[in-house]
């Protein structure tokens, strides 16, 4: 019989009268209407539960009095304007209405039979551009029983969840109204699914008898409109034309966007709330395009905000070998790396150190040995060299055969290990083999010369470096033969050859404030044997005297040299010397080797000078002398030629002295320079000029006439002559004069 009368009700029930659609700032329902239909987007209801609304009730819409004792949902008075003991007739006849109900003991009681929970439903479109909302609704005891029903206000997002309790009534006792208000907060703001309201009574009446009758009126759901949205960000601001790019766009009033596109084409998996939206990006070309976002209230455009560009492009990378600890530098190449967010060998990440838009250098992580593929991430997508990087195992030594050989070098040996294939050299005691050849467990290479003893062999692969401390002994072969000689190809020295002015091993003078005179000086080994010179060293003379020897002991093969560099940087004037001493391995020769070297320090003293004026002029075939006058430093002083040269037939003498009967027929000026210095060496550099004349021409007549000279004309001349020649003669002897007694003061 219960099945019966719910289908019956279920067949005699509306479908759903709609929704609520808002507009403006508020909705208000106060039923008074509800004599020609319930208004859309409320239903009366009944077989309510925490999730179900149950099905539809259509209530009796002619007016009803409050002591209506049939269970329904009814067209009531509303309790304003009216007292609890108004007449039937002034209830019917009140144009203020609400909607009811009647509970029973057969209808709208949860403890009574079918139909039963009752409910009044509120139903609501979205909320989508709206904001801010609050409700008020008037709760109304019309008729006062001994029975007591409890009343909830709830409310849902969508139509599958459970109800959320907001507020609760119960029977007051007495007949009235009682005000019920709510504020959601943001919970209901931008809400792109339908809302429920609803005021139910899920729970039994308690007591005995007859039950209440209850009502509602004056629904008003207030709210403001959003405003139009905002975006402040884009991120990533880039992506792949491929699209699927996740992006946040960062704003203000997103919230119920119900399109987001970039460059017109809208994205896919969008999630929003009132500060962002997550997305992701659709395919599209190559280039800038706007990002926009639509919400009820009005669409936000950012303009050339996110870049669609090119995914990239490998094309290869070196080296392809490292080992396994990580750490190798390696340079990527290809197309549209730049902004390069991640670089991975094998899954593991690497450290990227330079990037550019065609280059990658990263270094690479710790992975174990074997193949690896190689992955460049950037905003616009991913490009994979597959098994591009190979991670190798550091290698291992567990011998050497032979283990001798001679100083000389060229024994072929045989390294045996683990891991070799990748070997890239192999050193004795640092010094690079030769002729090496690999495999996975050997390596096979020719010995460099070296001197006599035990030293350490080192592999380096793409794995790393090993050592054998100690591994290979060289052997003394043959007799090495230690010549030092002056420079390359220079004279050959004898152990402890004194110093001779003039010479190789003489710096001569040097002025103090220059930045050194250097000399290089060469060990020959003359012999059939690695000649081993372990030390050059100097033992006195400094800080005048510096050394420049390196690679030290050095092997020296047969028939090889070793160049070493003597710096002469005098701190003070005068006389230096310095010894040197080379520690060598010829039984034959003198060790350690003696070599003596010197020089003079010299300061150039502006004052220094020569108080001679210019020098008379020299005439060929005439003797000539001039003692050069030097004034300005410490007697006494010596001088001689820096540059240029003496007209031919002089010389200067270390005193200063020029003299000497110039010969030749060149006559003109001779220009030089002197270097005069005086005792505590001193010097300055003075420039001087001879001017050499042809000698006086005396010529006799032949006694006749036509064109010779006559007796007075010859005798002119000749006076003429001998006046000339007076006249220098007297010049030469006042110069000498002059000179001599300056010389001599």
């Amino acid at each position: 019989m219960t099945r019966l009368l719910l289908c019956l009700l279920a067949s005699l029930a509306p479908a759903l009268s709609g929704q609520i659609v808002l507009s403006g700032t508020n909705y208000t329902q106060n039923f008074d209407g509800i004599g020609g239909g319930l208004p859309n987007g409320f239903t009366t209801r009944t077989v309510c539960t925490t999730t179900s609304n149950g099905f539809s009730i259509t209530p009796v819409l002619s007016p009803s009095p409050w002591s209506s004792l049939t269970g329904n949902f009814y067209n009531y008075a509303s309790a304003t304007g009216l007292i609890e003991t108004s007449s039937s007739t002034d209830q019917n006849n009140s144009l203020n209405r609400c909607i009811g109900i009647r509970q029973s003991g057969s209808f709208g009681d949860a403890g009574s039979a079918s139909p039963s929970p009752p409910c009044f439903l509120f139903v609501i479109q979205d909320t989508l551009g709206f904001a801010g909302f609050s409700m008020s609704l008037d709760l109304m005891m019309l008729s006062v029983q001994p029975r007591s029903t409890t009343w909830t206000v709830e409310y849902r997002i969508g139509t599958t969840a459970a109800f959320t309790p907001i507020g609760t009534y119960s029977d007051p006792g007495s007949w009235g109204t009682t005000a019920f208000n709510y504020n959601f907060g943001s919970t209901l703001d931008n809400v792109a699914q339908e809302v429920q309201i609803r005021v139910s009574a899920l729970s039994p009446s308690t007591g005995s008898g007859n039950r209440d009758s209850f009502g509602i009126d004056n629904f008003v759901l207030n709210y403001s409109q959003v405003p139009a949205p905002t975006i402040s960000a884009v991120t990533p601001a880039t992506g792949s034309t491929a699209g699927g790019t996740s992006v946040t766009i960062s704003g203000t009033n997103l919230s119920g966007a119900t399109s987001v596109t970039f460059g017109g084409a809208a994205a896919t998996n969008v999630v929003a709330t009132a500060a962002s939206i997550t997305c992701l990006t659709p395919p599209g070309a190559a280039g800038a395009v706007n990002v926009s976002v639509t919400t009820p209230a009005g669409t936000a455009v950012a303009v050339g905000a996110f870049t669609y560009g090119a995914a990239p492009a490998l094309s290869g990378l070196s080296p392809a070998l490292g080992p396994t600890a990580g750490g190798t530098s390696v340079t990527i190449n290809g197309s549209n790396l730049g902004g390069a967010t991640s670089v991975t060998f094998g899954g593991a990440a690497g450290a990227v150190t330079s990037n550019t838009s065609t280059q990658i250098v990263v270094l690479t992580p710790a992975r174990p040995a074997g193949l690896a593929d190689v992955s460049v991430t950037t905003a616009s997508g991913t490009s994979t060299l597959t098994g591009a990087f190979e991670f190798v195992a550091p290698p291992t030594l567990s011998g050497i055969a032979p283990a001798t050989g001679p100083d000389t070098g060229q024994t072929v040996v045989t390294l045996s290990g683990t891991n070799l294939a990748t070997t890239s050299g192999v050193t004795f005691d640092g010094t690079p083999a030769t002729n090496l050849s690999a495999s996975g467990s050997s390596i096979t290479c020719t010995t460099p010369s070296h001197v006599a003893g035990a030293v350490n062999v080192a592999v380096t692969t793409a794995g790393g470096t090993v050592l054998l401390t100690s591994a290979f002994t060289y052997t003394p072969s043959g007799n090495p033969v230690f010549e030092l000689r002056e420079g390359a190809g220079g004279a050959t020295l004898a152990d402890g050859s004194p110093v001779t002015t003039g010479g190789y091993r003489d710096f001569g003078d040097y002025d103090i404030a220059g930045i050194g005179l250097s000399r290089a000086f060469v060990v020959q080994n003359n012999g059939s044997a690695s000649l081993t010179l372990s030390a050059v060293t100097l033992t006195s003379g400094t800080p005048h005297f510096g050394l420049t020897a390196t690679g030290l002991p050095a092997a020296i093969p047969a028939g090889g040299t070793y160049t070493f560099n003597v710096l002469f940087t005098p701190s003070s004037v005068g006389a230096k010397s310095a010894a040197i001493q080379l520690s060598h391995s010829d039984s034959a020769k003198p060790s350690p080797f003696t070599l003596y070297v010197a020089g003079r320090g010299m300061q150039l003293l502006a004052g220094l000078s020569l108080s001679n004026g210019a020098l008379a002029d020299a005439i060929l075939g005439s003797p000539y002398s001039v003692n050069l006058n030097a004034t300005g430093g410490t007697a006494p002083y010596t001088f001689q030629v820096l540059t240029g040269t003496l007209p031919p037939g002089l010389n200067l003498s270390q005193a200063g002295l020029i003299a000497g009967t110039p010969t030749g027929t060149a006559t003109g000026p001779y220009a030089f320079s002197v270097r005069v210095i005086d005792s505590v060496n001193n010097y300055n550099n003075v420039n001087l000029q001879i001017t050499v004349r042809a000698s006086p021409l005396i010529d006799g007549g032949d006694g006749g006439g036509g064109g010779g000279c006559s007796s007075d004309d010859q005798g002119a001349g000749i006076l003429a002559a001998l006046a000339v020649l007076c006249l220098a003669a007297l010049a030469a002897r006042r110069m000498r004069q002059d000179f001599t007694g300056a010389r001599h003061d």
